[in-house]
């Protein structure tokens, strides 16, 4: 399916770091400082709402081979 390791590290790197951040700005994945994290919600909110799901869909399209 993957010619090289290059081209599925690819696609898997943005997906999981969409995720990531999509996770973490929802709280699932737990913080250690909840004033800090109040603040960088407030800071950079409206961009992770934005940036995370559309980092994942580049990342299948990618591993899916489309893009």
């Amino acid at each position: 399916m993957f010619e090289n390791i290059g081209e599925w590290i690819d696609g898997v790197i943005p997906f999981i770091g969409g995720l990531w951040a999509f996770l973490y700005y929802n709280e699932i994945i737990p913080n250690k400082d909840p004033e800090g994290f109040e603040d960088w919600k407030n800071r950079y909110g409206k961009i992770i709402v934005i940036a995370s799901p559309l980092c994942i869909l580049f990342g299948v399209l990618k591993l899916l081979r489309i893009m």
